[in-house]
């Protein structure tokens, strides 16, 4: 299983995040206190992709991803999480509903949805960002948030 898991996140590098791809998947091979070093604020240091969609903030994601008509549909789905970073580093399948109700908490770490196709970032400040390799429209800003990062 955690091999297969390696080659999801080793896809989801590939298709997303390809100036780090390399790097990211070699250490995923190497023991796990080596996937600290997956640092997933990279996703924030690409800009203007088409692939890579920052979540509003101030929009409360737990709340509104799970009524979201793109992301609705994978709620009842178990998903690949790769928790690195700032988290215990750990190789898991989960419920994307337990991501998006809380149940399950991800520090710093990726989210494979659908392979190579739909992915989440996630970091410790809370904020979000939607791997999507076809366009997306994100649901509109609610009201401000009471602090400065998106809540999760």
């Amino acid at each position: 299983m955690a091999t297969e898991i390696k080659r999801e996140f080793s896809r989801l590098f590939e298709v997303f995040l390809p100036v780090n791809a390399d790097r990211f998947s070699e250490l995923l091979e190497r023991d796990p206190k080596h996937w600290r070093k997956i640092d997933p604020w990279a996703a924030w240091d690409i800009k203007k992709s088409p692939l890579i969609t920052p979540w509003p903030r101030g929009l409360m994601f737990a709340k509104v991803a799970s009524k979201w008509p793109a992301m609705a549909r994978y709620c009842g789905k178990t998903v690949a999480v790769l928790r690195c970073g700032h988290s215990e580093p750990s190789l898991t399948h989960e419920p994307l509903g337990s991501i998006f109700s809380g149940q399950s908490h991800i520090l710093d770490g990726f989210v494979s949805i659908e392979p190579g196709v739909l992915g989440l970032v996630l970091n410790h400040s809370g904020d979000v960002i939607v791997l999507s390799s076809s366009p997306l429209t994100l649901p509109s800003s609610g009201p401000p948030a009471e602090a400065a990062h998106v809540k999760r």
